[in-house]
């Protein structure tokens, strides 16, 4: 399966926030520089991963964000499912299926296979990613 920048962004962002000092707050600019990113799409992912709870805002000049989410809680399947549209082809399937009036395994086969995909994604943690990321562990050294 290939997740779209979107999700890439968004655990990377996940991941460098999550490698930072506890006590340190973490910018967009800062995670625009280190992983040469966009500003204008990270500021967006910021934005709905506060708004889905995994991010905490802090306002003000001296402002920035933090995990609101325990990284050991965060699984990247359900996070995955959350920022994907996964929704695709089951919107293909009702206009196929009402234009031949038969039911398409295709939809079936694929739902199967996504499932898989997000059920071993879930044997993983945010934690997880952060431990096996040599380079962002040294971050969280300061």
């Amino acid at each position: 399966m290939r997740l779209t920048n979107y999700t890439e962004y968004a655990l990377r962002t996940l991941m460098y926030i999550n490698a930072a000092p506890k006590d340190k707050l973490v910018t967009v600019e800062e995670v625009s520089t280190f992983y040469e990113m966009p500003i204008n799409h990270l500021k967006k992912i910021f934005w709905n991963l506060n708004e889905l709870g995994y991010l905490h805002s802090i306002r003000g000049r001296n402002g920035g964000y933090k995990l609101n989410v325990e990284p050991t809680s965060i699984r990247l399947g359900s996070l995955i499912k959350e920022l994907e549209n996964l929704e695709l082809i089951s919107l293909v399937e009702v206009k196929v299926n009402a234009q031949f009036h038969n039911p398409c395994s295709l939809t079936e086969y694929v739902e199967e296979a996504l499932s898989a995909f997000l059920e071993s994604m879930n044997q993983y943690t945010l934690h997880d990613l952060v431990n096996s990321n040599l380079k962002l562990l040294e971050i969280s050294k300061g």
